[in-house]
């Protein structure tokens, strides 16, 4: 059967409920087409706007569905069918660390992925074609969105996704090989490096402290630090997927209010009953469950519109503060770090601290983040038995349509 292939505005024009702080799909051609196109060729300077936009949709829900799935795989949630409406097999197979190859909750978080990748690559190109821009502010803009997303979307799938369960990686090419997660990190890092040529000062931070955290999980630790310490300040707003009633943050229809699939680990509870302060970084409430069972859910993103942080100051400060320790074994710096993060959460500062403490922090501070699947791997502290899966399986759809990844 012939195939068509959507045009970049099939994916601009239904975007613009969402924006951002801070393999594109097919369709048969025997059916009607989609109604909400335009021609590739109509596309001109008027329209880089709304294909930003569509860029930032499509990472926002593809990165929102596998940070929440990497938490669910990770120690920080899991799945109970006695939690109410709790019923989906394929969250239970994340949880247990078989993510099966036809899991179609992995599946619909890649596809979004894989259509940020696409639309980034065009931007690219399209601004390259039209050449001189009536608004340079606009072409700017275009070109410092289109590297920071094609970065993240590289760092979104070294982290989260694998052929194998301690193989993880994606492809850099519609098609391509496998790239191992170190080499996507590196790749990601160099998108973000060209993106700081059009950035300006409060991105650039944020862009070295996506480099930095890059360096971290990729177990470059001087490379790190030299970034971090560029990165994010106290008082920078916390780089965020903003969403809408129209695309909902995961969460909510995932591990929240809206449906409760995933609830969160006993310990944070534990957390809370050993201090209620700590309710500034680790909002939970009851689930609905069955009678005799208690159960807790996330209240960090209570709403359909709640934004989710991708990185934010406190996290700088973490790396910095596990740095200062991994390089220097300078407790002192560390521990000022760490208790200037604390203090911006009206916490009591710690007397001391160490690797140990540092993974603590950062379960705190990073709660339903998507952060700690990375942190089990690299600390070396998973919780599932041997041979169990560290990634997000490679779906079925991904391996069929790309024979490099082995079918």
């Amino acid at each position: 059967m012939k195939r068509y292939i959507a045009p970049i505005a099939a994916w601009i024009l239904v975007a613009v409920g969402l924006s951002f702080t801070g393999g594109c799909s097919n369709f048969v051609q025997d059916i009607e087409p989609p109604i909400d196109e335009v021609q590739d060729q109509f596309l001109d300077e008027s329209q880089i706007p709304y294909e930003i936009i569509g860029l930032q949709q499509q990472f926002g829900q593809g990165y929102g569905q596998s940070a929440m799935l990497g938490d669910l795989l990770s120690d920080q949630c899991f799945f109970d069918t006695r939690v109410q409406n709790a019923t989906f097999p394929t969250y239970a197979n994340i949880d247990q660390g078989n993510p099966l190859r036809d899991n179609n909750s992995t599946t619909a978080a890649m596809l979004p992925l894989g259509r940020a990748y696409y639309i980034s690559k065009d931007l690219i190109e399209r601004v390259n074609r039209i050449g001189t821009f009536q608004d340079e502010s606009l072409r700017q803009q275009a070109l410092y969105n289109a590297y920071l997303y094609g970065g993240l979307v590289r760092f979104t799938w070294a982290s989260y996704y694998g052929l194998g369960p301690d193989q993880g990686g994606g492809f850099d090419e519609g098609g391509g090989p496998f790239v191992p997660s170190a080499q996507l990190y590196d790749r990601a890092v160099a998108l973000w490096t060209e993106a700081l040529q059009y950035a300006n000062e409060v991105q650039q931070r944020t862009l070295y402290s996506l480099i930095a955290r890059a360096h971290l999980y990729n177990g470059k630790y001087a490379q790190a630090r030299d970034a971090a310490q560029r990165g994010m300040r106290p008082g920078d707003a916390p780089f965020v997927a903003r969403y809408s009633t129209q695309d909902n943050n995961p969460w909510y229809f995932g591990g929240g209010r809206g449906r409760t699939q995933i609830v969160v680990a006993d310990r944070f509870q534990a957390y809370l009953a050993a201090d209620p302060a700590e309710a500034s970084r680790i909002p939970i409430e009851r689930a609905p469950s069955a009678a005799g069972t208690v159960f807790y859910r996330q209240a960090k993103y209570p709403d359909r519109e709640s934004s989710l942080p991708i990185i934010t100051w406190q996290e700088n400060h973490l790396m910095l503060a596990e740095l200062a320790l991994r390089l220097d074994n300078d407790a002192t710096r560390a521990l000022t770090l760490v208790n200037e993060v604390r203090a911006s959460r009206n916490l009591s500062p710690l007397s001391a601290v160490d690797l140990d403490v540092i993974y603590v922090e950062r379960d705190k501070e990073l709660f339903v983040q998507g952060q700690r699947l990375m942190d089990q791997r690299r600390f070396n502290r998973w919780h599932l038995p041997a041979g169990t899966w560290k990634y997000l399986e490679i779906t079925e759809r991904e391996r069929l349509s790309n024979p490099n990844l082995g079918g």
